[in-house]
Parts: C-alpha cells; structure tokens; sequence
C-alpha cells in the first residue's frame, strides 16, 4: 500500500532494493542526493503508476530504460552517469511529462 517512498539527502548507498518493484501503488519516489549506484532497470519499470521519479545526485548507470512508466510527469535524473540514448517514450514529448532533467549525463537524443 506504500503510495510515496521520500529517502532522498542521506548516505544510502548500494543499489534499489528489487522488492520496491512489488510496491505497485507507488506513485512517488524521492531517492535524490545519496549514494545509490547500479541500474534503474528493472525496479523502476515495474511500477506502473509511478508519476515522480527523483534520483538525482547518485551515481546510477547504465541506459535510462526504455520502458519507463507511462504515467510519469517528474523526472530528474540529473548528476548520474546515464548514458546513451533518450527513450522514444521520453523523447517524444508525452503529453502528461511536465519536467526532465537529464543534465550532467551522457546522454544523447536518439535519432
């Protein structure tokens, strides 16, 4: 029944748990300024009715995944080492995103 998980400005390190991708009520997620590392892939893309994301200032990698919830509107993911492409979902301009953050990244637009 968890609805909003808020652990951002701590020294949490280590990856996201797996056991938050059974957390499908959860619509918001504030991990920012940590230490957490590893991938997005698969906890974040299971949780379908996530609307914020926040995790910037850790030090995540990888690709950001393309099958990110389709209902986000908030999305930081600034300061990590993402890299590659943005997804199409993203890219395209959803009509419910309202902000993407992705500076300080290596991230390009896919073409």
């Amino acid at each position: 029944m968890l609805r909003k998980l808020s652990l951002h400005s701590n020294s949490l390190n280590g990856t996201i748990p797996t056991f938050l991708s059974k957390c499908t009520i959860l619509n918001s997620i504030f991990l920012h300024y940590n230490s957490f590392s590893g991938t997005l892939y698969p906890v974040v893309s299971n949780l379908t009715n996530l609307l914020v994301l926040n995790v910037a200032g850790n030090y995540f990698s990888g690709e950001i995944p393309g099958d990110l919830p389709k209902n986000l509107r908030f999305i930081d993911l600034s300061l990590n080492s993402f890299f590659g492409d943005i997804p199409k979902n993203v890219s395209s301009g959803s009509q419910l995103l309202q902000l993407i953050n992705m500076s300080y990244n290596r991230i390009s637009e896919e073409h």
